[in-house]
């Protein structure tokens, strides 16, 4: 059975941060691990497009893109990607991603780029599923691309 997906573009500090703390542990290595979430979010709040996918069966925030639109490079760059563990598997973040790539072509973008840990296997094979290559290897991530077809 297929679900509306409902999106909620949000860019106050209160939802990024409260959504990002709540989802820490679905990160690997968790995102309190790896950042600042309270510092990370405000960031994002101020400079990053934010944007939520709400779950319609409970109208609860279920996932989250935040990105950066950089037209000199002709490029979206996804600074933060994710979906709670307990809908995983039911298109939240497949959704998300289309999102992302009707942005792209609404901008008349080229590519999509985002940077995964390498040891988080579960996500890179959904990134490879929706066709992003490695771009580039770094000592512990990976920076992806997903060129987009004009």
């Amino acid at each position: 059975m297929a679900i509306n997906i409902e999106f909620v573009v949000d860019d106050t500090f209160s939802s990024i941060y409260f959504y990002l703390e709540s989802a820490k542990l679905n990160f690997m290595p968790s995102l309190d691990a790896q950042v600042d979430i309270k510092s990370y979010s405000q960031k994002l709040s101020d400079n990053a497009h934010n944007v939520f996918s709400v779950d319609p069966l409970t109208n609860e925030r279920v996932g989250y893109c935040a990105y950066y639109i950089n037209e000199f490079q002709s490029l979206i760059y996804i600074s933060s990607i994710s979906v709670i563990s307990s809908v995983q598997g039911k298109g939240f973040g497949r959704a998300l991603f289309q999102y992302v790539i009707d942005q792209a072509e609404l901008h008349k973008l080229e590519e999509i780029q985002l940077e995964v840990h390498s040891s988080n296997l579960q996500a890179r094979n959904f990134y490879k599923k929706l066709g992003f290559a490695v771009k580039k290897e770094n000592k512990n991530t990976l920076i992806l691309s997903l060129t987009l077809v004009r």
